[in-house]
């Protein structure tokens, strides 16, 4: 059987690909690795359960039962006794923001069911930390999830609990509970003027109580936690991905996000140059230009892009998430109106990279932004087809049934 790679325009190419052989003497070379006694979860038609595999540098060369894979077994072959254990193909997360998450080794609380349990893991933290460390999680947790004490972190309770060091804790994307210590080092104080999109909370004195709330306010705080030197990110990296691994994930959509910069990418690059990244990344462009100044220049960037330039672990496929910043749409943002001049920036944008050739991914939310890019879709589909582009709109939280139905 002739195992041939995805094609290029396919937003998964490059993931493994697994090529069952019916007969393990099309492949006469030994096996480098080969499970037995396990319930191997083909997901074929009838999704067969197997009892053994084999693999050969990265491709999976026979599936059956124990004798039919050891057949392919030679003096350099590891077996592996699964003593029933289920193997399945590698899980595609097909829209994540992954590059970004391990530019901290971030404190979890995703999951922990108690206000109590919480602290307990801070203080753990705190403890084993240096002198001076940032302790942070952006995300992943809200204070509703805490089924003992349904709320946030005040700052004197967190001074308690880690006087040395600064710790931020950002709840979703709606507030960040920051100490003493990440206060001072960020440098937030009575003067500090409220960021856009969000606001300082202050007491009667004008004092920081250590809550920033808003999407605009958690990213100013962000913005404010340095970044690791280049082999902590990399370490970094390497704990993510194993963690990814461990929940069977093994390749992934990267949509980008705010903040990104080509730190980012670097250090996914150099292990996936390395042949060290144990998962696939493919990953789009994005800018979130805010002006028709700023689209000007993206425009031009556009046209220069070349995606497809990478290897079969870390590859750009093309771009998005966000294409224009004014007509982003969230669900934190129900006051959003579509304005026609923002829409036209939009249009641009997607003509450049329709015109490319280019897969795009566009982030909208609410069904008044979902039915302006429909209609633009729509109109550009006349001049410049992109059925075959398999472009994407998503997110849709708010999608009715005639818009999917457009699609």
């Amino acid at each position: 059987m002739k195992c041939e790679r995805p094609g290029a325009g396919v937003a998964a190419a490059g993931v493994l690909l697994l090529c069952a052989i019916t007969s393990p003497s099309l492949a006469a070379d030994p096996a480098d690795t080969i499970l037995v006694n396990g319930k191997i979860v083909t997901v074929d038609d009838r999704f067969t359960i197997a009892q053994g595999l084999a693999i050969r540098g990265q491709r999976i060369v026979a599936v059956g039962n124990n004798a039919d894979v050891l057949e392919l077994q030679g003096g350099g072959t590891k077996v592996i006794d699964l003593k029933k254990q289920t193997v399945i193909p590698g899980l595609i997360d097909n829209h994540a923001h992954f590059i970004r998450a391990p530019e901290h080794d971030e404190l979890r609380l995703d999951g922990v069911a108690s206000r109590k349990r919480a602290l307990e893991i801070l203080a753990a933290r705190a403890r084993s930390a240096p002198l001076g460390e940032w302790i942070v999680t952006l995300g992943g947790w809200s204070e509703e999830q805490f089924t003992d004490d349904p709320r946030g972190f005040p700052l004197d309770e967190l001074d308690r609990i880690a006087p040395a060091n600064p710790v931020v804790l950002q709840a979703v994307y709606n507030q960040s509970y920051l100490n003493s210590a990440a206060l001072k080092a960020a440098g937030i104080d009575a003067a500090t003027p409220d960021p856009r999109g969000g606001s300082i909370e202050k007491d009667a004195n004008g004092t920081p109580t250590g809550v920033v709330r808003g999407a605009g306010g958690v990213a100013f705080v962000a913005a404010k936690i340095p970044l690791p030197d280049t082999e902590q990110w990399i370490a970094n990296v390497r704990k993510f991905v194993a963690g990814l691994n461990a929940m069977g994930i093994t390749a992934w959509y990267d949509a980008g996000g705010r903040g990104m910069s080509e730190k980012h990418y670097a250090a996914y690059q150099t292990l996936a140059d390395r042949g060290e990244l144990n998962a696939r990344a493919f990953w789009t462009t994005i800018r979130q230009p805010a002006t028709p100044e700023q689209v000007g220049k993206v425009l031009a960037e556009i046209q220069q892009h070349r995606p497809f330039q990478g290897n079969d672990y870390f590859e750009n496929i093309g771009w998005g998430e966000s294409i224009y910043q004014p007509a982003t749409t969230n669900l934190l943002r129900n006051d959003f109106v579509v304005k026609p001049e923002d829409m036209r920036e939009v249009r641009r944008i997607m003509q450049a990279i329709a015109e490319s050739g280019m897969f795009l991914n566009a982030h909208v939310e609410m069904e008044n932004a979902i039915e302006a890019y429909l209609g633009e879709l729509e109109e550009l589909n006349k001049v410049e087809p992109i059925k075959g582009l398999r472009w994407v709109l998503s997110h849709l939280d708010q999608v009715s049934d005639a818009q999917l139905a457009r699609m």
